[in-house]
Order: structure tokens, then C-alpha cells, then sequence
């Protein structure tokens, strides 16, 4: 069987560029992947409003109902 035999520089020639391309796109994947799977940004007045919503929403069946006070040994309803 005859053997093959290979230049010296083809590490050069061939070996690194292709290190280098590989290397190049994987940059250019990751900060396209960035690009579009960014995500809308929140503003702080949207997200105080989202909790307050939430609060209103936790306290409307408190507000339905009859509560008691107890003052001096008396109960009274409150209506």
C-alpha cells in the first residue's frame, strides 16, 4: 500500500483556517441566538401595577363579607 504523503504546512493551510471559521461562527451563532430571543423589557410602572392589581384582586373577597369588631366586651357588626 503506498503512503500518503502530506505537505508540512497543510496545518497552516488547511488545519487553521478551518479552526478559525468554526471558532467565527460559533461567535456569530451565539449573538444571533441573542438577537432574536431578546424579550420585551418590563417597565417599573408595569410591574408595580401588575402587584397592586394582584393585592386588589387578594382583598375583593374581604370586602364582601361582614366583619366583627370587638370593642370594651362588645361585639358589633360592622356592615
Amino acid at each position: 500500500m503506498a503512503e500518503l504523503l502530506l505537505d508540512s504546512d497543510i496545518r497552516i493551510w488547511v488545519f487553521l483556517p478551518i479552526v478559525v471559521i468554526t471558532f467565527l461562527v460559533g461567535i456569530i451563532r451565539h449573538y444571533v441566538t441573542i438577537l432574536l430571543s431578546t424579550e420585551k423589557k418590563v417597565e417599573l410602572q408595569q410591574i408595580s401595577d401588575r402587584y397592586l392589581s394582584a393585592y386588589r384582586h387578594s382583598l375583593k373577597p374581604l370586602t364582601n363579607r361582614k366583619e366583627t369588631i370587638a370593642t370594651s366586651g362588645h361585639v358589633k357588626a360592622c356592615s
